[in-house]
């Protein structure tokens, strides 16, 4: 696992077992294998896994791996506040700039739609467009983070907008030229582009968070949504949202 998408899933999931080795120090989330990352791998295989002879590898299919993902420390708050929670002082965009056929609050496509046999949620709501659709920002902001890998092949862009909610606008091709952490939009913006997942599927995946928490949005323990605890459900901001 040496793409930088998978050096920086491994460097999340050691932060959030670092409670599980004896004086293990956060590590940068850089997407860069470097000795200190290496280091807390071997020490998790030491300490943890408890391998008689620690090599630093991990295999998708190994036993670090494996291990790595089912331990992450879990968040104790409740994973999905009320969407009232987010404070929206303006008219939101609708994100593309006509409304999908098939539903976002319907099926898989929906928020809190069963996944892995209801072992976990799903975190946001799913709006079907074809790939290459121009994706616009909903209201002012900031762009929170530089786009990084999100799920089969896409990646994804967090934006801060002007009441200080985060819309995680995933399952996109990269963020639109010229935007990077730290850019302004304006509300109607195109931010970006629809990609499209490794099964030929595509569409916009849209996740709300309040902005009350901190640190990474996809924490994978903390079930069933498997995000931070400061998600929120969309549904009714797309709903109320206007086209551009």
């Amino acid at each position: 696992m040496n793409a930088p998408e998978d050096v920086l899933l491994v460097q999340r999931l050691l932060n959030a077992n670092r409670h599980l080795m004896i004086g293990a120090r956060e590590i940068a989330e850089d997407r860069v294998l470097d000795p200190k990352t290496i280091e807390v791998i071997l020490k998790f295989q030491r300490e943890v896994i408890r391998l008689k002879v620690p090599d630093g590898r991990i295999d998708p299919d190994g036993r670090t791996f494996q291990a790595l993902v089912a331990r992450p420390r879990a968040v104790a708050e409740p994973p999905a506040p009320a969407p009232t929670l987010i404070k929206v002082t303006s008219t939101l965009v609708f994100p593309l700039r006509k409304r999908p056929t098939a539903s976002y609050k319907s099926g898989a496509r929906e928020f809190g739609a069963r996944r892995d046999g209801g072992k976990r949620r799903h975190a946001g709501c799913d709006l079907l467009a074809s790939p290459g659709t121009p994706i616009l920002a909903m209201d002012d902001g900031e762009v929170n983070a530089d786009p990084y890998y999100f799920y089969s092949g896409t990646n994804a862009l967090e934006i801060r907008h002007a009441d200080g909610w985060i819309a995680r606008y995933g399952e996109i091709s990269g963020a639109a030229v010229g935007l990077k952490r730290g850019s302004q939009v304006k509300r109607g913006q195109v931010i970006t582009y629809v990609g499209q997942l490794g099964s030929g599927r595509s569409m916009l995946h849209l996740e709300f968070y309040t902005g009350s928490g901190s640190g990474n949005l996809t924490v994978r323990g903390n079930r069933p949504f498997q995000r931070r605890s400061d998600l929120a459900n969309p549904t009714e901001f797309l709903d109320a949202a206007v086209l551009a």
